[in-house]
């Protein structure tokens, strides 16, 4: 067919070949809520720097984890312990008790704050904001069910 026909390979001028790929335009909110965050250069250091210091403060704390404590006293010390178990993800006292899975889901919890503070400091359409907190939830959903696909407290018997 000439020009007319198919310019665009069968797609809408305003979609392209990606339009399929993402409908709900996902991916176009998360770039436009990115780009105003990277418009307000104050918040986004800010959650920068918050998310630094969450992830200086978990050595310490999974180190804290292999001291000769009582699991009862290790689950009821600190707050990042507290914050750990107040996450029905992480029920599993291996999640406490072990200072690999503790490290691993507190690093998690951080990264979900730093999403959080991101969208927050570009934060502008409430559509797009919407549909930029659905794609980063499904983004974080993925990377908490890869952090440990198997359950803690069987992988930590086998070690």
């Amino acid at each position: 067919m000439g020009r007319r026909g198919r310019s665009h390979g069968g797609h809408a001028p305003e979609g392209g070949p990606f339009a399929r790929l993402d409908p709900v335009s996902l991916g176009g909110s998360l770039l436009a809520v990115g780009r105003r965050a990277w418009q307000n250069p104050v918040e986004t250091a800010n959650a920068w720097w918050r998310f630094g210091l969450s992830l200086a403060r978990i050595a310490p704390e999974a180190a804290g984890r292999w001291s000769d404590r009582e699991p009862a006293q290790r689950e009821a010390s600190g707050a990042a312990g507290r914050k750990l178990a107040a996450d029905r993800r992480f029920a599993d006292p291996a999640w406490r008790d072990n200072p690999g899975f503790f490290a691993l889901g507190l690093a998690y919890l951080a990264a979900v704050q730093f999403t959080a503070d991101l969208l927050a400091a570009g934060r502008g359409a409430a559509a797009a904001d919407a549909k930029a907190r659905l794609a980063a939830d499904l983004m974080l959903a993925g990377l908490a069910h890869q952090l440990c696909p198997h359950e803690p407290g069987r992988a930590q018997a086998r070690l």
